[in-house]
């Protein structure tokens, strides 16, 4: 099967969509698939390759575009308006049938410009904002992928289409990444972090709807044998947050590649979400996830139905978010040490099946 992987993003980036991308394109690749990534020419091209540490089995293809710092009015309109017109002159010149597959509002501007010699794919990972507009899309693929099960069950009525052209398929992991990490000595001498405390980790974006304030808050609750450390955030949000937490240890952006030997520095991986936003509590599948579960550490998790998916008690700690439920949680798991490595372990076998390989295979299956 020939994928076009078309995306209007910014994979030069720390955030969870430019490393889904590049994974689900080598997935793809890796079954045999002939897969090429369309991207818009925004610079110098980093090597994706290495960034992501994917194989270099797919091809990447840059197309021209009107880049304009997005600080000025319309810089972002008009750089859509010009990937739009460059993938339409691109796929013009294409031939032989093949799968056009996009994700988030990508969707909208590929949409008219496809023949029906291209089938379209469209995962969408979060509700839109104004979900008539997609109507057509929606009514125009082949399939559509969610990556949540309330999200997969609320599309056929959202569109009025029919639920054999909705796919639920999570995010993933590579688990083999994960298999030898350094010791957790290395870890945190590499990290600067203590040798004689607890540590309780979290890995990723500090946006509001990821609810990493509860961890912030909890941290004021903990005794001082126990170092909360957060790698992740912008240098300004660090800088505001260290005045306000001076007892959390912050260590800003990691490349992804580090995240194995990372995790390695933890007694317990916190996985935290706002119950008040419907993008942490429905439509989200967040990619930590997936490495927490690999990492075989333990997994403190906040109660929500997007986690509940693939997380179960036999996996993970629950807690209601909120700092005093997170502080009893963390301390109960240290406590617990016996009880928290079954979880661990249980969460380990459990992410097995996660694999992108397996993703890419079952949307493979779905579309053919």
């Amino acid at each position: 099967m020939k994928i076009y992987y078309i995306a209007n993003a910014r994979m030069q980036t720390e955030m969870a969509h430019g490393i889904q991308i590049a994974k689900m394109c080598e997935a793809f690749a890796t079954l045999g698939n002939e897969v090429t990534l369309v991207l818009p020419s925004l610079g110098a091209h980093t090597d994706l390759f290495t960034m992501y540490d994917v194989e270099k089995n797919f091809r990447i293809h840059y197309l021209p575009t009107i880049n304009l710092p997005l600080r000025l009015p319309w810089a972002f309109t008009l750089l859509v308006l010009s990937f739009a017109i460059a993938v339409r002159v691109w796929l013009l010149r294409q031939k032989g049938e093949a799968v056009i597959y996009t994700r988030g509002e990508t969707s909208l501007f590929i949409e008219p410009f496809l023949s029906r010699r291209f089938a379209l794919v469209w995962e969408t990972h979060i509700k839109p904002r104004h979900p008539m507009r997609y109507r057509r899309v929606a009514h125009r693929t082949r399939a559509l992928i969610a990556v949540t099960k309330h999200y997969a069950q609320e599309i056929s009525s959202l569109w009025d289409i029919s639920s054999a052209k909705v796919l639920y398929a999570p995010d993933a992991v590579d688990v083999d990444d994960f298999l030898h990490p350094e010791p957790t000595a290395a870890a945190r001498k590499r990290l600067g972090l203590p040798l004689d405390k607890k540590i309780v980790f979290y890995a990723g974006r500090i946006d509001s709807w990821k609810g990493v304030d509860t961890l912030l808050d909890a941290s004021e609750l903990l005794p001082e044998t126990i170092q909360v450390v957060i790698i992740g955030g912008t240098e300004e949000q660090i800088r505001g947050l260290h005045l306000r937490y001076p007892r959390v240890r912050f260590l800003g952006y990691r490349p992804y590649a580090e995240l194995p030997n990372n995790q390695s520095a933890a007694d317990v991986l916190v996985l935290t979400g706002d119950p008040s936003s419907a993008t942490a509590r429905l439509y989200t599948s967040p990619l930590k996830l997936f490495t927490y579960m690999a990492s075989g550490i333990p997994i403190i998790a906040a109660d929500l139905p997007s986690f509940r998916d693939v997380l179960s008690e036999r996996e993970a700690f629950f807690f209601e978010p909120n700092a005093d439920a997170l502080a009893e949680a963390l301390l109960f798991a240290l406590m617990h040490r016996k009880d928290a490595a079954g979880r661990a372990s249980a969460a380990l076998q459990k992410v097995q099946a996660f694999s992108w390989t397996e993703r890419a295979r079952a949307i493979s299956a779905f579309v053919v």
